[in-house]
């Protein structure tokens, strides 16, 4: 016989309530079952509650609970899933009223009560609730890479990622930039790029109207040593009107690269160390347009004698360093007359290298009244007691005079300019955007990321 039948025929005892009791208990004290519409055991009452207790602990039945008190749970059951689960011998009964079985078996003889807390997912992205300045804060700290991919994701990513901000500065050196890539990075707003050694693969702009040259806000451009032709470099420098600091050594010049250099007005370092092809013609609409220059670099551009004269008349007054060195034959001693009169504070110049000087252009250099550093190496017309006189410059701080002399010579010229330091630099750092091994940075300016 199973438990369902025993529980109908068992004789009452005395202390046991009949059926028409508990009813009446039930229809008193239970509240309506909101869910299944029906009266359920988990809606009774505590003192219901009770009572069930001992008519099922008579039966030889037994209730198992969480260990939340029930009348907490009677108080709150939002997020609660409870499962009720009556199993005589195996078989699952039907609640009264609402006709529902229990969906958990249980161990026969045992009347289990399960309440389990719901998992709700929060389904918001917590990305999407930080304002665009924090998104932008945490998109400073990813590299370039990063940024590109980062812009694939959303509108709003997008947006951000492309912020001028992020693309302040960018470094291509060493790298092969494909047609048309600088049209997109220049419209991000960069103003500090280095090309160092890189390769620009014609055309540099796929379009015209693509990239307009107003957008442009390109300040400080290293294309040392970089593999472009001229018809490339002169569309490049074209669409650039707000560069403070350039640096193109070794790259072919054009007269017309030369008017694309002179419409930057506000350009004030020029590195063309190097270069060929620059023409007096083109020197001239350079200087013509390029009024506030304070550094150029012209050394081995191989510079005729009718350019040097031009450079030495037309350049401005605001020049404090000049590298004219590498002139060999054409550099000559009115040439050097000419630029102290038009440069007359010139601070540091460099002209190795220029074998056709004689005394007479240390005596034109010693008129400079701010002259800090001169560099006459290898002018092996120059004698070297010549450089004795340079003891008049009372600003003069460095001297180098690299295969001049000999050691006796030397130890005899420190010790009579005493506060002067002799051979201490071996290369010209005039307009260069790097010194020695430094790759990080142009002029001082960092390029990448870490």
């Amino acid at each position: 016989m199973k438990l369902g039948d025993a529980y109908k025929t068992a004789p009452l005892s005395e202390n046991f309530p009949s059926n028409a009791q508990i009813t009446n208990c039930r229809m008193n004290k239970r509240k309506r079952c909101d869910d299944c519409a029906s009266d359920c055991v988990k809606h009774l009452p505590l003192e219901s509650h009770d009572m069930e207790r001992d008519v099922l602990e008579e039966m030889g039945l037994s209730i198992i609970e969480d260990e939340l008190d029930v009348r907490k749970s009677e108080v709150s059951l939002d997020g609660v899933e409870e499962v009720v689960s009556l199993v005589c011998n195996g078989d699952a009964p039907v609640c009264e009223a609402s006709g529902k079985q229990g969906v958990k078996p249980a161990p026969p003889d045992s009347f289990f009560l399960y309440r389990r807390k719901r998992q709700e997912s929060s389904g918001g992205d917590c990305f999407s609730c930080l304002s665009d300045e924090l998104v932008l804060m945490v998109f400073k700290h990813l590299p370039k890479r990063a940024l590109v991919r980062c812009a694939l994701v959303c509108r709003r990513w997008r947006r951000v990622a492309y912020d001028e901000t992020l693309w302040a500065r960018l470094d291509l050196g060493l790298r092969t930039v494909r047609p048309g890539s600088l049209s997109h990075v220049l419209s991000r707003g960069v103003t500090t790029l280095r090309l160092a050694q890189a390769e620009l693969i014609e055309p540099v702009f796929l379009n015209d109207n693509l990239y307009p040259v107003r957008k442009c806000k390109l300040q400080f451009l290293d294309l040392s040593m970089a593999v472009i032709s001229d018809r490339g470099l002169a569309e490049l420098l074209q669409a650039c009107r707000q560069l403070q600091k350039l640096s193109l050594e070794r790259c072919a010049l054009t007269d017309e690269v030369c008017a694309a250099l002179g419409a930057n007005h506000g350009l004030e370092v020029l590195n063309l160390s190097s270069c060929a092809g620059l023409s007096t013609a083109g020197l001239t609409l350079l200087l013509t347009g390029c009024r506030k220059l304070s550094a150029l670099n012209v050394a081995w551009t191989g510079l005729s004698e009718e350019a040097l004269s031009c450079l030495c008349l037309k350049l401005p007054s605001s020049v404090h360093r000049l590298n004219i060195s590498g002139c060999r034959k054409n550099l000559s001693d009115k040439h050097v007359a000419d630029l102290v009169v038009t440069c007359p504070g010139l601070t540091e110049l460099d002209v190795s290298d220029c074998t056709s000087l004689t005394p007479d252009a240390i005596d034109h250099v010693c008129k400079l009244p701010r002259l800090e550093h001169l560099a006459a190496s290898r002018c092996y017309s120059i004698p070297p007691a010549t450089f004795l006189s340079l003891s008049s410059v009372g600003s003069l701080l460095y001297l180098d005079v690299l295969g001049m002399m000999g050691d006796k010579c030397l130890a005899a010229l420190q010790t009579h300019l005493s506060r002067v330091e002799v051979n201490k630099f071996l290369f010209s750092a005039v307009a260069r955007p790097t010194v020695g091994s430094k790759r990080t940075s142009i002029w001082n300016l960092r390029v990448r990321d870490c």
